[in-house]
């Protein structure tokens, strides 16, 4: 498995733990909230909706870990693995205060931030588009 992707998993996920990331998706006008179409993974298809729409089931189950391993292509053990492994870091120098929401933010966070912004700003100019063509 290439430490570099099992990294990069672990710190995103880290993100949505301490709210500092959250799932690429849409809020409707009724408050439900759906997954763009690039957020979508295999196992968004097993969360079974409750009668009455809940917005936090696909929210919640876009930032578990299971999710964000099928995001990555990578072994959801391996992820839970790496993630215990860099939260132990973090205490270790700091870093890490779940409480507070702190987070040191390393240039590699930075990069995972800036990269879903930009594909947010995609998504949104080709709804755009759809929108003044269609």
């Amino acid at each position: 498995m290439g430490s570099a992707i099992l990294a990069s998993a672990a710190e995103f996920y880290i993100l949505y733990e301490l709210g500092q990331q959250k799932p690429n998706g849409i809020k409707t006008t009724q408050g439900m909230w759906f997954p763009i179409p690039l957020e979508v993974e295999d196992c968004c298809k097993e969360i079974k909706m409750p009668k009455t729409y809940s917005f936090s089931a696909l929210f919640k189950h876009c930032q578990t870990i299971k999710h964000v391993a099928k995001k990555y292509g990578i072994n959801a053990k391996e992820l839970r693995a790496e993630i215990d492994k860099r939260r132990a870091f973090m205490k270790i120098n700091g870093e890490w205060n779940p409480k507070e929401k702190v987070l040191y933010e390393s240039e590699q966070i930075r990069n995972i931030k800036r990269f879903n912004i930009e594909k947010k700003e995609i998504f949104d100019a080709k709804k755009m588009e759809l929108k003044e063509n269609g």
